[in-house]
């Protein structure tokens, strides 16, 4: 699935970050349904772990600014979190706010495994992992493989330290590697190449016509973050940008 997304160049890739966040509460449920709706190709989405190890769909390390609890995720229970409303941050993840009171009465923070229940085989994914403690990453590619993501989604790595704890635990999970994004030049590329990474995730201070051109000579398939206007997307995509992030994919679809 995710090798036939990149096989039509007439097509932009487009990436619902956080799911559909400019509109609805970000990585929840109802943002990836959203996201789904309007035909976004992939969802970006990160993966924090409770005290008692549960990976859960969350960017912060804390749950102070989107929900009505506080503290450390890690430091809350699965069935602590579970207890939260995940809809009071509302906008874009760049401007917008925190609301004084939540615009869901009821919008909870799911488990990788709740959110896998919903999209699987209807969209493909680009999974961020924040949380490397053993413990919690031996979880996340287990039900990477229970879930048989290997042709539809890849994990998102900070480090190449980390992607190295992810291939000691099941070598044939789909890697892209951030360490070098805001400086990803041709060297930069050349070592994701070497790594065996085939999707990139290059930063708008990234992009250029010689890093797009690089990459598409390499084999590297790539999708860059992020672009919230229909005029920035533009840009891009005149640079031969294959793929974008978005909190608002609806105006790189339309």
């Amino acid at each position: 699935m995710l090798e036939q997304l990149f096989a039509d160049d007439s097509r932009t890739v487009v990436t619902g970050h956080r799911g559909y966040s400019g509109a609805f509460p970000e990585n929840t449920i109802l943002a990836f349904e959203e996201a789904i709706r309007i035909g976004c190709h992939l969802i970006e989405f990160d993966l924090r772990g409770t005290s008692d190890d549960v990976p859960m769909v969350m960017h912060d390390e804390t749950v102070d600014r989107t929900t009505d609890g506080s503290g450390a995720i890690n430091d809350l229970s699965f069935a602590d979190i579970k207890q939260l409303n995940a809809s009071y941050w509302q906008g874009s993840h760049n401007e917008g706010q925190r609301l004084g009171k939540p615009t869901h009465e009821a919008m909870q923070i799911p488990s990788f495994d709740e959110m896998l229940q919903e999209v699987k085989g209807r969209v493909c994914l680009n999974i961020q992992v924040y949380d490397v403690r053993e413990s919690v990453l031996k979880e996340i590619c287990r039900l990477y493989k229970a879930y048989d993501l290997y042709k539809e989604a890849y994990l998102s790595m900070s480090t190449y330290a980390d992607a190295d704890l992810v291939r000691s635990f099941d070598k044939n999970i789909e890697l892209c590697v951030l360490e070098r994004q805001w400086k990803m030049d041709k060297q930069a590329l050349d070592e994701l190449k070497k790594y065996g990474c085939t999707y990139i995730q290059p930063t708008r201070a990234d992009a250029s016509e010689e890093l797009c051109a690089y990459a598409s000579e390499l084999g590297l398939k790539a999708s860059m973050f992020y672009s919230n206007s229909k005029e920035d997307s533009q840009t891009y995509l005149a640079m031969g940008m294959p793929g974008l992030l978005s909190d608002f994919p609806n105006l790189i679809l339309n």
